[in-house]
């Protein structure tokens, strides 16, 4: 009986309050995956030959940001955790996410960098 009555626990409608910060992190985490797939697929366009540099690059661009996100939130929350609520709070939270998404990008692109394929002269790019 403990378990049907502890899972009958999900029925309570309880969390609504959790409702706008939800979507305001949803709202941000959809611009970010949009702004490094577009920086992602130009860097991939402009440093690369091989559409499968470009795929796995862009690909990468999408990842590497969402696992860099999980890194900042903890971050973010330790850190409001360890000062008392004195930093990383209102606009602290924004800046330091900024930060650390172009921080995040430029080593990406750094890393990609590494692997670029400089165009053949006389051959027409691809794609």
């Amino acid at each position: 009986m403990t378990f049907p009555l502890g899972f009958a626990f999900f029925a309570v409608p309880i969390g609504e309050f959790a409702l706008p910060v939800l979507m305001q992190w949803t709202a941000d985490f959809t611009v970010g995956a949009l702004a490094s797939f577009m920086v992602g697929s130009l860097f991939g366009y402009l440093n690369y030959q091989s559409n499968k540099r470009r795929w796995i690059f862009v690909g990468l661009s999408l990842l590497v940001p969402v696992l860099a996100n999980w890194v900042r939130a903890y971050m973010i929350v330790m850190l409001g955790h360890l000062s008392n609520n004195r930093l990383a709070t209102g606009v602290d939270h924004l800046v330091y996410g900024w930060v650390f998404f172009g921080v995040v990008i430029m080593g990406l692109f750094t890393i990609g960098a590494r692997w670029a394929e400089p165009p053949v002269p006389g051959q027409p790019r691809q794609g």
